[in-house]
């Protein structure tokens, strides 16, 4: 063969192993902002909620968050269980972001202290709806958080909720307190199981416009000669839906044990708003 053929084959084959190379071991494309510099997609690990077999999960990364408040951020935060199953209940979601704003300090306990403090700032606002069944509890926390007003009731059912999000089982209590002239009045507040023991909580007594000699947060009794006639205890379950149900299994109603007679509290004008006596 010709020295110069084998001359050109020679450089042919000098300019032909570099490509293949580069061909064969192809650099990575880089990605700016999620996009190639060829305007190809990079897959991305998912974040945010989503809804699989009928329940609802948070993803941060590709990871499935669990055990506790999980979420971007307030508003849209939300309490995860140890599987991960997110509570579709709005008393529950409401609690949660309510927990990670005022929820100040270190421990459990901690930042339950710090809500409750919160609650108390909370202005009072007479009502003369007395719930006296489990399904009327949730609308009552429900109210309390998206106005920060209510009466015992309200107050009661939005710290239950915020004691359940911090993993405390918690309960609303429903029953009476004494009065100065020997009657006594309808009243609502709070059990929170610590430490193997059933604390009372009373925020809406607690509440800071009022001047306070006593401490109602982690009572082993309530500071006041109450009476008990009903207890709703929350739950969340399997299926990440919120639970109220009355620990009384004697099959006795006993809303009636405490109901009240409006006529002692005062009466509908003539446009049907109830008004009461000062």
């Amino acid at each position: 063969m010709d020295k110069r053929y084998k001359t050109l084959l020679i450089l042919l084959y000098l300019l032909l192993i570099p490509a293949i190379i580069f061909i064969w071991v192809k650099p990575p494309t880089p990605y700016i902002s999620g996009a190639s510099a060829d305007e190809k997609t990079k897959p991305t690990e998912k974040t945010g909620f989503f809804t699989e077999g009928g329940k609802l999960y948070y993803y941060a990364n590709g990871i499935k968050q669990k055990c506790g408040i999980v979420g971007p951020a307030t508003p849209d935060m939300n309490l995860a269980d140890e599987k991960g199953v997110c509570c579709t209940s709005e008393e529950i979601r409401l609690a949660a972001n309510y927990v990670e704003e005022y929820g100040e300090g270190n421990t459990a306990e901690e930042k339950l202290a710090s809500c409750f403090t919160q609650l108390s700032y909370c202005d009072y606002e007479r009502d003369h709806f007395h719930p006296s069944q489990a399904e009327d509890i949730p609308s009552q926390a429900i109210s309390m958080f998206k106005s920060n007003a209510g009466n015992c009731y309200k107050f009661a059912a939005c710290f239950a909720c915020i004691a359940r999000v911090l993993g405390y089982p918690s309960r609303v209590i429903i029953g009476t307190l004494p009065q100065s002239d020997g009657d006594t009045m309808p009243h609502a507040w709070n059990e929170v199981y610590i430490d193997d023991y059933w604390y009372s909580f009373d925020a809406n007594a607690q509440m800071q416009e009022y001047w306070n000699d006593l401490y109602y947060f982690k009572m082993t009794y309530h500071n006041w000669d109450t009476i008990v006639y009903d207890s709703f205890e929350l739950s969340v379950n399997d299926d990440g839906i919120a639970v109220w149900e009355s620990i009384y299994t004697d099959g006795y109603d006993h809303s009636e044990e405490y109901a009240v007679d409006e006529e002692d509290y005062g009466y509908y004008d003539e446009y049907g708003d109830f008004i009461y006596y000062e």
